[in-house]
């Protein structure tokens, strides 16, 4: 049975707006007039451009040096967004690396989320979803997690724990246990 309000057809093949074809049409056809007074730049000779009124243009060695530059550029420019996105990361100290606005705490103390088996208190649906609610892990675990071992403090007798800190009096050599 039909509903009574039935959704209004688009038709796709129909531009959002009459004055984008016109603004498309208009840039393919700037680029091919630019790329045919390229060409014709680049293989006239000076003659038959000074016949055909021409009497300042760059010099010919921009045939070269714009292509070269234009790919340079397109080259160059994913590494510069790179190293730009580095630039402006906090440094690996920075508290806000570890704890920020967006951050979401596991839902109770008992929740392991990489621990392949979901408690009971995990989940945060009544309908048994397998999966834990996502959240971020704590730095206490994944250190744990990295090192295989608990972090814990220094030994009193200065020799390392067993993440593998600097001995006392050491400023260079690490033990692993």
């Amino acid at each position: 049975m039909p509903s009574a309000d039935p959704l209004p057809t688009v038709d796709a093949s129909a531009p959002a707006s009459p004055h984008l074809s016109l603004y498309g049409f208009v840039a393919w056809l700037g680029v091919h007039v630019a790329l045919l007074l390229f060409v014709l730049w680049v293989y006239l000779p000076e003659s038959a451009l000074h016949a055909a009124g021409v009497t300042w243009y760059p010099g010919r060695h921009w045939a070269l040096l714009l292509p070269c530059h234009a790919l340079v550029t397109i080259a160059a420019a994913p590494v510069l967004y790179f190293a730009y996105n580095m630039a402006r990361l906090p440094r690996l100290d920075d508290p806000s690396t570890l704890v920020d606005e967006f951050s979401r705490p596991a839902p109770s103390e008992g929740c392991d989320l990489l621990a392949g088996e979901v408690a009971r208190d995990c989940d945060d649906t009544d309908a048994g979803w397998p999966m834990p609610a996502v959240a971020d892990l704590p730095i206490a675990r994944v250190s744990e997690l990295l090192h295989s071992t608990p972090l814990t403090s220094r030994a009193p007798d200065g020799e390392a724990g067993p993440a593998g800190q600097l001995r006392q009096g050491s400023t260079a050599s690490m033990v692993f246990r």
